[in-house]
C-alpha cells in the first residue's frame, strides 16, 4: 500500500476488520478458546490443530483469529500452506519472530500443503518458540497420529474437527446475506451447515431473486462447490464410486463391488476412504450432508440416465441385505432402505426428531407385559389395553419396546399384528382389525396364504401419534415388516391424527381407509397399501426412472388351481402369438405383476411371459429325473413342431412314452408357477429374475 497515508490505511483495516466481524455467524465456542490461549488462561492451548472438509469455514474462522490478535495488539504471523517452500528454514523464517517475541502468533492457513514439514515443525520449530506464542494450524485432514500419541503434548495441543453450522446458525447467515425468509429453510437444508455452500447459495438466491420454500441452488453454484469440496475425479470408475457414496446412507466394499463389477472396487473404496469429506463407521462410510447433496445434485445434471443405472444396481443389494439380516441389523439395513426411497419425506418429518432423544428398541420379555398394558391403558384407555391384552395373548411376540439409552426406562412400544381369514375372534373384539378386514375383503378378499398386516398400537406417551425419535424407529420396524414379510396382501397404518401424516401416508403410497372405528372415544384413521397393486421391488424400481412412471393398474387377479393351471396350458400353446400371450389370464397375476412390474404394450407383455413360462420349463432339466419330460414339453411347444406326433418323432419316443412324458411336465410346470404365484419371486434387479424354486415331489 506503499503511497497511500498510514491513517487511511488504519480506517480501511479497521473497516475491513468489522465488516468481517458483522458477517461472521457462530463458532463461539472455537473463538472462545482461542482468547483463552491469547491469555495464557489455566488449561488453554499452546498449540491447536483445526481441520475439516473443504468450505467448513476454517480459513474464514483463521481470518477471525488473526482479527482478535490484532485487536489484542498481538504479532501476527501469516503462513500460507500453499506457498511454503520445500525448505523449512525458508518457509518458516517469517516466523522466527516467535524465537524471542512471546506475544506472537502464527497462523498456517492449507496445512495439508506443507505436510512434509510436519515433523521439523513438531520437532524443531514448535519446541524452541517462547512460552506465550501460539499457534493455529488449519488443513483438511488431522495432523499424524504421532503428535496425539506423545504424552509430552498432552494439556499443550488441542486438535479439533471444525463442523457445519447449526440451523440456527446457517439461518442467521443467510438473514446477514439478505435472503428472504420462505428461502432460507430450503436453503440451509442445501447447505447442511457448510459456510462456503451456504454463501454461494445465497449469492444464487440474491442474484435470481429467488422465492418459495422449495427453492434449489443452480448449476452454476453446484460446479464451484464439487471444485472446492471434492476436487478432482481421476477416473470414471472413481466417479461411479463418488455416485454410490451420494445415495447409499453408508457405502461398503460390498456394494461397490456390486455396483461396479470391477476388480478395482476395493482400489475405489480406499481412495474413499482416504477423502476428507468422508466418514467411517462401524457399517461402512458416508460424506458429509454437503457433500453428498452437492454430489447428488452434480451427477443429476451431469448424466441422469448415469445416476439412475447406478441407482438401480444398488437398491437390489440393499433389498435383498435388509430381507436376510439378522434381527440386531434390521433397523440400519431399513434405515439404509428409507435414505434410498424417502429421503426427503423421512427429512420432512425426522431430521430433527432421529437425535432429539437417545433411544433403542428392544423385543419384549414376558416380564414387561403389565407395564406394557398399563401404558396403554393410560394413553389409549381401557379398550385399547384389553385389545393389547388379546393380541399378546394370540400373537406374543408382536410387541416392540423403546427404551431410553440413559437409564433404560420404557418409553413407548409399537405392536405388528398379521389378520388371516377365519380369525374372527379378533374380527368381533378389535374394531381397528375388523375395519382393515372390512376394506381388504370390499378391494378382493384374500387366499388362504395371504394376510394382512396392522400398525395396530403406536404408543409413545411424551408425543402420542406426533413426530418422535421412538416414532421414527416405528417407523423403520414397520418397513422391515413390509420387506421381510412373505404372503401380506395388504398393510395398514393406524393413526389418530390423519391430516398430520398424510403428506407421509401418501409418499408410503397408503391410501384412506373409508372406514373409522372408534375406541374409547377416538376416532382412528386407517391408511392402506395393496402390495399387489405395486410390490416392493416396483415402489423401487421406479423412484428414479427416467422413463415415465406407468400409472398403478387394477390389483392382480387370483386365479383358482384349475384356471390357473388351464391359463398355463394355453399360454404354452400360445407360445408364438403376442395377442394371445397379452390376452392370457396369466398376465393379470401376481406371477407375472411382480417381473413385469406393470401392463405395458402387447409385445412387452408376451416378452414377460415367455420368460417366466421359459424359466419355468428349464427348471426340468437341473434335475436328471425330469430332463426326459423336459424335452417333451421344450419339444411340444417352445420348438414350433406343428404336432404331438412330430414331436415323438423328434424325440425318438413312442407316442404312449412321449404323453405321459408330456404329461408330467406339464403339472410339474404349473406346479413351479402355482408355487411362485403363491409365493411372488424377488427380483435381482429390474431386469433380473431369480431362478424358480423347483417343487419338492
Amino acid at each position: 500500500m506503499s503511497g497511500v497515508p498510514s491513517s487511511l490505511q488504519a480506517r480501511l483495516a479497521d473497516r475491513l476488520r468489522a465488516s468481517r466481524a458483522r458477517g461472521f455467524v457462530g463458532r463461539e465456542t472455537y473463538r472462545a478458546e482461542f482468547q483463552a490461549a491469547l491469555a495464557g488462561e489455566p488449561g488453554a492451548y499452546a498449540v491447536c490443530f483445526l481441520y475439516g472438509p473443504g468450505g467448513i469455514g476454517k480459513s474464514s474462522l483463521l481470518q477471525r483469529f488473526k482479527d482478535t490478535a490484532e485487536e489484542a495488539t498481538r504479532t501476527v504471523i501469516d503462513i500460507d500452506g500453499r506457498a511454503v517452500e520445500p525448505s523449512p528454514t525458508q518457509s518458516f523464517a517469517v516466523a522466527e519472530a516467535a524465537y524471542v517475541d512471546d506475544r506472537a502468533v502464527v497462523l498456517i492457513d492449507a496445512f495439508d500443503e506443507c505436510k512434509g514439514l510436519e515433523e521439523w515443525l513438531r520437532d524443531r520449530f514448535l519446541p524452541q518458540v517462547r512460552t506465550g506464542v501460539v499457534v493455529v494450524a488449519v488443513g483438511r485432514k488431522p495432523p499424524a497420529a504421532s503428535w496425539t500419541s506423545d504424552m509430552a503434548w498432552t494439556g499443550t495441543l488441542r486438535v479439533v474437527r471444525l463442523d457445519g453450522l447449526s440451523l440456527e446458525e446457517s439461518a442467521a447467515l443467510l438473514d446477514t446475506r439478505g435472503v428472504k425468509p420462505e428461502v432460507r429453510h430450503s436453503a440451509a437444508a442445501f447447505a447442511s451447515g457448510n459456510p462456503l455452500a451456504l454463501s454461494l447459495v445465497a449469492d444464487a438466491a440474491a442474484r435470481t431473486g429467488a422465492s418459495g420454500a422449495d427453492w434449489r441452488p443452480p448449476p452454476d453454484v453446484i460446479a464451484p462447490l464439487v471444485s472446492q469440496l471434492v476436487g478432482d475425479v481421476p477416473t470414471e470408475s472413481h466417479r461411479v464410486a463418488l455416485t454410490v457414496l451420494a445415495q447409499s446412507r453408508v457405502t461398503t466394499e460390498g456394494l461397490l463391488q456390486t455396483v461396479l463389477g470391477t476388480p478395482d472396487a476395493a482400489e475405489m473404496f480406499d481412495w474413499l476412504t482416504r477423502q476428507p469429506y468422508v466418514e467411517l463407521s462401524r457399517r461402512g462410510i458416508f460424506p458429509h450432508d454437503t457433500v453428498r447433496r452437492v454430489l447428488e445434485a452434480d451427477l443429476q445434471w451431469r448424466n441422469r440416465q448415469r445416476y439412475a443405472e447406478i441407482y438401480d444396481r444398488i437398491w437390489p443389494y440393499l433389498l435383498e441385505a435388509g430381507r436376510v439380516a439378522d434381527d440386531p441389523d434390521v433397523l440400519p439395513a431399513m434405515q439404509d432402505l428409507a435414505h434410498l426411497l424417502l429421503s426427503e419425506m423421512e427429512d420432512r418429518y425426522f431430521r430433527e426428531a432421529r437425535h432429539e432423544m437417545r433411544v433403542y428398541e428392544a423385543p419384549m420379555d414376558p416380564a414387561d407385559r403389565d407395564e406394557i398394558l398399563a401404558m396403554a391403558a393410560r394413553t389409549e384407555g381401557a379398550e385399547s389395553a384389553a385389545i393389547l391384552e388379546f393380541w399378546l395373548r394370540r400373537q406374543p411376540g408382536c410387541v416392540r419396546l423403546y427404551r431410553s439409552a440413559e437409564c433404560g426406562d420404557l418409553v413407548g412400544f409399537m405392536a405388528w399384528v398379521q389378520l388371516r381369514a377365519g380369525d374372527r375372534e379378533a374380527l368381533e373384539l378389535d374394531p381397528v382389525a375388523a375395519a382393515a378386514w372390512a376394506h381388504a375383503a370390499d378391494a378382493g378378499g384374500l387366499r388362504a396364504d395371504e394376510h394382512i398386516g396392522i400398525q395396530r398400537h403406536l404408543v409413545h406417551p411424551a408425543a402420542y401419534h406426533l413426530v418422535s425419535t421412538p416414532m421414527h424407529l416405528m417407523q423403520l420396524r414397520t418397513m422391515a415388516h413390509w420387506v421381510r414379510a412373505e404372503g401380506m396382501a395388504w398393510s395398514y397404518i393406524v393413526v389418530s391424527n390423519p391430516d398430520y401424516w398424510r403428506p407421509l401416508m401418501d409418499h408410503l403410497q397408503h391410501r384412506p381407509v373409508p372406514q373409522r372405528p372408534r375406541l374409547g372415544g377416538v376416532e382412528y384413521a386407517l391408511f392402506g397399501r395393496n402390495w399387489e397393486h405395486v410390490p416392493l421391488e416396483c415402489w423401487f424400481a421406479g423412484r428414479h426412472s427416467t422413463s415415465p412412471t406407468p400409472s398403478p393398474v387394477d390389483a392382480a387377479i387370483k386365479l383358482s388351481r384349475a384356471e390357473f393351471d388351464t391359463a398355463v396350458r394355453q399360454a404354452l400353446g400360445s407360445w408364438r402369438s403376442a395377442s394371445e400371450l397379452a390376452a392370457n389370464p396369466l398376465v393379470r397375476t401376481r406371477l407375472i405383476r411382480h417381473v413385469l412390474g406393470h401392463l405395458g404394450g402387447e409385445a412387452e407383455v408376451a416378452v414377460a411371459l415367455r420368460g417366466v413360462l421359459d424359466e419355468a420349463v428349464k427348471a426340468l432339466r437341473q434335475d436328471p429325473r425330469t430332463v426326459k419330460m423336459y424335452r417333451a414339453v421344450a419339444a411340444t411347444y417352445l420348438d414350433g413342431l406343428p404336432t404331438q406326433q412330430a414331436a415323438a418323432r423328434r424325440l425318438n419316443l413312442p407316442f404312449s412314452t412321449y404323453r405321459r412324458h408330456l404329461t408330467r411336465g406339464l403339472a410339474l410346470t404349473c406346479e413351479i408357477l402355482w408355487q411362485q404365484e403363491l409365493k411372488p419371486r424377488r427380483l435381482s434387479g429390474p431386469e433380473g429374475r431369480a431362478a424358480p424354486a423347483f417343487p419338492d415331489r
